[in-house]
């Protein structure tokens, strides 16, 4: 729950909020509160005080049903101001409260809005994302996969580099399945404080501990009926894995500071961009949760190796940034057509996004295209930019070298630098793969070290010696 409200009536909102066991956030006006819901800050309404400094009420309701068109607000006012509540209900209030109110009247309000928002943020129809957006060999296939595994109950964990769309998979497998009437929690793990991971996910009962004003529902409780999504799940720590365990298994959740379980009906989608396998050799994660959490396992391919995909998502994401900033769709040539199919995008489709949010803000006909991101054009795609102005045997020496250095940099990393045997594998001496780790500046802490086996002369007291005789039998 969100309270955007002033100071003279925040506090009061916040503490009663937290009695009736909803966790708060707060923001003292709309600027702050738009800019909290803009981060990605996931919460089921907000409650909107009108009489608020900087942009007003009104105009920060206005900027919510923009960023969150599903999300419920319920406004708080003066019994003067009853004229600005029907402009509200007119952009899209679900409720309203009048000062000075209750307790039992903003509770009232609250639960009537939770319901609400539970079935607007999770409509019937059981569909994937929009197919224009799923296009090639690859994500068809992911696709139709997805479609499978949304019908079962079976935890599902989504492996994929940052940036690349696993939260989108794993709404796209809540809003296919039978549970897109429940809610859908979503829980950034990384995010969860130490001390407080058990009581976050779990509950616990008021008195608990020095912090626990009142009885808070844990986020397996809110999921109830719906899909908990565990972002990052490799960084719960290794302390509380066992209780997630023991809820996986038993299907009840005991908050903390309670002797009486509370049953819940959860799916347990997970997320991480490190091989968990990996996770559990290191004795990092639990092989026992490793296996109930993975019952599927789906791999996202990075972007770059969905290029169907970039012109349409980019093409979106103009659209929508467009739309919120109030500006016309900026006019893409060719050339930055061109840069986009040969970007790297290590970022992924985040990036991809700030790519056009950037566009959008500063004109995307006025942007030189190495002001884009000029450390992500490959040595082909620098080549075609600057075709005419250098020679073609330059051309090729430059590409030459990117594509030895991409091989000899993916050898080192499956070998974990093991030059000998990288060496064997590229066929080439040991000596040469050391000459091509120095001259191509690739990153290794002992790069400028001899080869195994090399004497440890230097260059000058070789040149010195002479060329070494051939060996006479």
């Amino acid at each position: 729950m969100l309270v955007v409200a002033n100071d003279a009536v925040r506090p009061r909102l916040a503490s009663l909020l937290e009695r009736h066991g909803c966790r708060v956030f707060t923001a003292r006006d709309g600027a702050r509160g738009c800019s909290l819901l803009d981060s990605g800050l996931e919460v089921d309404a907000v409650v909107l005080d009108l009489d608020l400094p900087g942009i007003g009420g009104l105009e920060s309701l206005r900027r919510i049903r923009e960023l969150r068109p599903l999300l419920a607000v319920i406004v708080v006012a003066g019994s003067e101001t009853l004229p600005t509540v029907k402009e509200a209900a007119r952009l899209g209030a679900v409720d309203f409260v009048i000062r000075p109110f209750s307790r039992g009247c903003l509770e009232a309000a609250v639960d009537a809005a939770l319901a609400l928002s539970s079935r607007s943020l999770h409509p019937p129809p059981a569909v994937l994302p929009k197919p224009q957006l799923w296009r090639g060999p690859t994500m068809s296939a992911l696709r139709d996969e997805l479609r499978r595994v949304a019908s079962s109950d079976a935890a599902v964990v989504i492996q994929g580099e940052t940036g690349v769309g696993k939260e989108m998979i794993a709404r796209a497998i809540h809003d296919a399945s039978p549970r897109a009437r429940g809610p859908f929690v979503r829980v950034h793990c990384a995010a969860l404080p130490r001390r407080l991971i058990e009581s976050e996910l779990f509950g616990c009962e008021k008195g608990a501990f020095t912090d626990a004003c009142a009885r808070r529902r844990g986020k397996f409780e809110q999921a109830h009926g719906g899909t908990i999504f565990l972002d990052e799940v490799f960084e719960i720590e290794l302390a509380a894995q066992p209780k997630l365990l023991h809820v996986l298994e038993s299907g009840e959740v005991q908050p903390l500071g309670s002797n009486t379980p509370v049953p819940i009906d959860v799916r347990v989608v997970c997320a991480t961009h490190q091989p968990l396998e990996q996770r559990v050799r290191e004795n990092r994660f639990r092989a026992d949760l490793f296996y109930r959490l993975a019952a599927v396992q789906i791999h996202v391919p990075p972007l770059r190796e969905r290029r169907a995909e970039i012109a349409p998502l980019f093409d979106l994401f103009l659209r929508h940034y467009a739309l919120r900033y109030g500006r016309p769709v900026p006019a893409v040539g060719r050339r930055l057509r061109r840069f986009l199919q040969h970007a790297r995008f290590p970022g992924n489709v985040r990036e991809l996004e700030n790519l056009a949010r950037r566009a959008v803000v500063l004109d995307a006909a006025r942007m030189p295209l190495h002001d884009w991101a000029p450390a992500d054009l490959s040595a082909t795609q620098r080549c075609v930019e600057s075709a005419g102005t250098i020679p073609l045997l330059e051309v090729r020496r430059r590409v030459a070298e990117e594509v030895e250095r991409a091989v000899i940099e993916h050898v080192l990393a499956e070998t974990g630098w093991d030059r000998r045997e990288t060496a064997h594998r590229l066929g080439v001496s040991c000596a040469t793969l050391h000459h091509k780790i120095v001259a191509l500046g690739l990153g290794c802490e002992d790069a400028a070290a001899p080869p195994p086996g090399a004497p440890a002369a230097s260059t000058t007291e070789r040149g010195r010696r002479g060329p070494r005789s051939p060996d006479r039998s």
